[in-house]
């Protein structure tokens, strides 16, 4: 076997490798939200569709109101016409906010007696 030739420094090959990391950072947004009407004594969901990355924060208020409650879901059960109002969804993260609202009418039950509406 022939002896191995001088090696000389630019002999050598170096391999480097340099990694990117890319993060998305979206801002957060909402579906719309749609308004509605409802007869007082039903149940009622609404549901605040959020996306964005990282994923948001999901709030619900009563706008002038003091009501407040976290996640996307806003339920009542056996509603009452004192619940009846405007509720913001708000959505917030990193990069932004967003909200939307709806409007919550409650129709009073109406009663049928002897034939007649009673409200």
């Amino acid at each position: 076997m022939p002896p191995h030739p001088a090696r000389r420094p630019f002999d050598y090959v170096y391999k480097q490798f340099v990694v990117f990391t890319i993060v998305f950072a979206v801002p957060s947004a909402i579906q719309p939200i749609q308004n509605v009407n409802i007869t007082e004594g039903q149940n009622l969901t609404l549901l605040c569709n959020v996306s964005g990355s990282p994923l948001p924060m999901v709030s619900w208020i009563k706008v002038g109101g003091d009501m407040s409650t976290s996640g996307s879901e806003l339920v009542f059960t056996n509603i009452s016409r004192t619940q009846a109002g405007e509720y913001m969804c708000e959505a917030s993260n990193l990069c932004g906010n967003a909200s939307e609202t709806a409007t919550i009418e409650v129709q009073c039950k109406s009663i049928i007696v002897s034939g007649c509406y009673v409200t």
